[in-house]
């Protein structure tokens, strides 16, 4: 907090009366420059809309996805600063996806049996197991492996360029060398 008054030009006691703890400064920083002049996209192109959220994402929220597994941390030790992380910061990209996934079913270009909040769900969990998993920020290449191996097929449209879904061959009977239970000699 002495180094946010120092670097600011401004006293301590000014920058606890704004923010009276440093979770609350902390949260107010990465929303904001989590969200600060993010565009909502609006190309008519679900797929292009898609990319473009997870884009913003990956450019804006690169603090956020490196703080992430810290941020999980300290909301486990604190329920009220985990909850903050969920509605304020993870929140504001479930917006984003639930107003492109709403105007793409607007448009009636996914079915309105689709379940968009388990879309906008997955996305952000898939988006968020590379920093707490792995320790490292998705990259653009998994960003599209998300869309298209994942959220496409979620909303019923299929794998961008595959071909038509061909049903499986017929499978022969289990021949009786394989439905019995064989013990290992021993």
């Amino acid at each position: 907090m002495r180094q946010v008054a120092k670097r600011s030009g401004t006293s301590l006691a000014t920058i606890y009366r704004r923010w009276p703890s440093r979770e609350g400064l902390l949260l107010d920083a990465i929303e904001r420059f989590a969200g600060e002049g993010a565009p909502m996209p609006d190309s008519g192109d679900l797929r292009a809309d898609l990319l473009a959220v997870l884009g913003t994402m990956l450019h804006r929220r690169r603090a956020f996805t490196e703080s992430l597994p810290r941020l999980i941390a300290e909301g486990a030790a604190s329920p009220e600063f985990g909850n903050a992380v969920r509605t304020r910061l993870l929140g504001l990209a479930g917006r984003m996806l639930d107003s492109v996934l709403r105007q793409a079913r607007a448009n009636a270009q996914v079915s309105p049996a689709a379940d968009l909040r388990l879309v906008a769900d997955t996305a952000l969990a898939l988006f968020a197991y590379q920093p707490v998993v792995h320790g490292r920020p998705p990259t653009r290449a998994y960003a599209t492996r998300i869309v298209d191996h994942a959220l496409l097929p979620m909303l019923g449209l299929g794998l961008p360029g595959a071909p038509g879904i061909q049903p499986p061959p017929p499978t022969a009977a289990p021949s009786a060398r394989h439905d019995r239970c064989v013990t290992p000699p021993g």
